[in-house]
C-alpha cells in the first residue's frame, strides 16, 4: 500500500481547511461591514464638523490661539443670514476673524516683539527712534492724543500692578501696593509726575504712519535706575483699541450681523439691521455682584461698561480682591498711580463713537474719588449715553436705550 505524504492531507483534512476558510471569510466579511460602518461614522463626523446650519452661533477662532486676542471676546454671528451658504460663511467669518484677532494681539502689545510688525514694546524699547507703525496703530495714538489723555504713559506702574494681581496672599501685595505702603506711593507718584509731563515722556506724530517716543535724559536715566522698561500700555483699554479693530475689520468685509463682546465690557454690535438687543447691568452694593438690571439699545452701536469687581476667573489679571473685600484695579489715576473708581459699575453707549473712543472719555469720569453725574451727562455732547447704579437707583440719560428687567430691590430715577 501507497503511504501518504504527511503535507497531502486526505478527505477529513480537506474538510476541515474547507470549514476554517468558511470561517475566515464570514470574519473577514465582518470585518469589512465594520470598516464600512467605522469610515461613514468618522465621514459623518468630519461632516458635521465642517457642515453648519444656519441661525445664530459663536465663532471659534482658528489657528494658533498663543498670540490671539480672540480669548478675551465672544463673537455671535447669524450664519446664513448674508446670502452665503451657511457652512461657506462661517469658514468665512471664522477665518477673517482669526486673522484680525492675531493681528490686534501683536499690534497693541506692550510686553513682547514680534517679526513684521511694531508695537508699543518696540517703541518703549527705542526711545527716541523714528518707526513706521501699521495704520491701525497710528490712529489709535491720533485717537489718545486728541483725548488729552496720559495713562498711557503709566506702563511702569501698570507693569508692578499687574505683578500685584498674581498674587495670592495679601500679604504678598505689600511690595507692591502704595495703600499699603507711603514708601510705594511716593514712587509711583514720581513715576506718575514724568508720565504726565509731555517733555518727559510723549508720542510725538510724524504723519505717514511714523511716530517717535519721545523720553527725556532725566526720565530716561530714572528708568535704568529703577530698571523700568515698561513705558507704553494701554491696560484696561487695550481690548476696547481690540474691539474696534475687529468689528472694523469685519465690517470692511461686509460681514455685519453679528456681536463681539470682550470679557471685560467691550461691545461692539455690528449688526446694521436695527434690531433691539440687551446688555446686563452689574451693581456691587456691597461685597456681591448683582444684575440690576438690562439695557435695551437699538443696533448696531458699541458698548463699554467699566467695573470694578471680578466677575469670572479672568479677572484675575486684573484686579485683586483683598480678603477684607477691597478690590486693587486696573484704572489708575494718572494724577498719582493710585487705582480707583467712582462707582461699581458706569456703562455708556454710542451710535457713532467706538469703544475705544468711549472708553477715553469715561476714564476721567469712571477714574476719580468721587462720581459726579454732571461729568457722565457731558459726555452726551459728543453722542455718548450713560447708565449708572447708586444707592439701588439706575440713572440713565440715553436715548434709543430702556432699561428693564429690574431687579427687585432697584427703581428708575425719574
Amino acid at each position: 500500500m501507497g503511504q501518504t505524504s504527511k503535507g497531502s492531507g486526505g478527505p477529513r483534512e480537506g474538510r476541515r481547511l474547507g470549514e476554517i476558510w468558511k470561517e475566515n471569510r464570514l470574519r473577514l466579511i465582518g470585518a469589512a461591514v465594520f470598516l464600512v460602518i467605522a469610515v461613514a461614522a468618522i465621514a459623518y463626523g468630519v461632516y458635521s464638523l465642517v457642515s453648519r446650519q444656519s441661525g445664530w452661533q459663536t465663532i471659534e477662532a482658528v489657528g494658533s490661539t498663543g498670540e490671539s486676542c480672540a480669548g478675551d471676546f465672544t463673537l455671535l454671528y447669524e450664519i446664513g443670514a448674508g446670502g452665503q451658504s451657511a457652512s461657506a460663511e462661517y469658514r468665512a467669518v471664522a477665518a477673517l476673524y482669526s486673522t484680525a484677532a492675531h493681528t490686534a494681539y501683536r499690534l497693541f502689545n506692550c510686553y513682547q516683539s514680534f517679526d513684521g510688525v511694531t508695537n508699543l514694546y518696540d517703541l518703549a524699547q527705542s526711545p527716541n527712534t523714528v518707526f513706521t507703525v501699521d495704520d491701525a496703530l497710528y490712529r489709535a495714538f491720533d485717537l489718545i492724543r486728541r483725548s488729552g489723555e496720559r495713562s498711557i504713559y503709566l506702563g511702569p506702574i501698570h507693569e508692578r500692578y499687574d505683578t500685584l494681581f498674581s498674587c495670592t496672599e495679601d500679604w504678598q501685595t505689600a511690595d507692591f501696593d502704595p495703600r499699603q505702603s507711603a514708601e510705594i506711593a511716593e514712587f509711583y507718584g514720581e513715576i506718575a509726575a514724568f508720565a504726565g509731563d509731555p517733555a518727559s515722556i510723549d508720542l510725538e506724530l510724524l504723519g505717514n504712519d511714523q511716530v517717535r517716543l519721545n523720553v527725556s535724559a532725566e526720565y530716561l536715566a530714572f528708568l535704568q535706575e529703577n530698571e523700568l522698561t515698561c513705558l507704553l500700555d494701554l491696560s484696561w483699554m487695550t481690548n476696547a483699541f481690540s474691539a474696534d479693530y475687529l468689528a472694523e475689520q469685519l465690517t470692511g468685509a461686509g460681514y455685519t450681523h453679528g456681536a463681539l463682546t470682550s470679557y471685560d465690557g467691550f461691545v461692539r454690535n455690528l449688526d446694521d439691521r436695527g434690531g433691539r438687543y440687551s446688555l446686563n447691568l452689574f451693581d456691587r452694593p456691597e461685597s456681591a455682584y448683582l444684575v440690576a438690571g438690562a439695557l435695551e439699545y437699538a443696533s448696531p452701536a458699541a458698548l463699554v461698561s467699566l467695573r470694578s469687581f471680578p466677575l469670572s476667573s479672568q479677572d484675575e489679571w486684573r484686579c485683586y480682591e483683598m480678603s477684607d473685600g477691597d478690590i486693587r484695579t486696573t484704572f489708575l489715576d494718572p494724577a498719582d498711580g493710585l487705582c480707583k473708581a467712582a462707582l461699581p459699575t458706569l456703562t455708556c453707549w454710542s451710535r457713532d463713537a467706538g469703544c475705544a473712543e468711549m472708553a477715553l472719555s469715561m476714564a476721567p469720569v469712571y477714574i476719580a474719588e468721587k462720581f459726579d453725574p454732571a461729568a457722565a451727562d457731558a459726555l452726551a455732547e459728543d453722542g455718548i449715553w450713560t447708565v449708572w447704579c447708586r444707592e439701588g437707583v439706575i440713572h440713565s440719560n440715553g436715548k434709543d436705550a430702556d432699561v428693564t428687567n429690574l431687579h427687585s430691590a432697584y427703581t428708575l430715577a425719574d
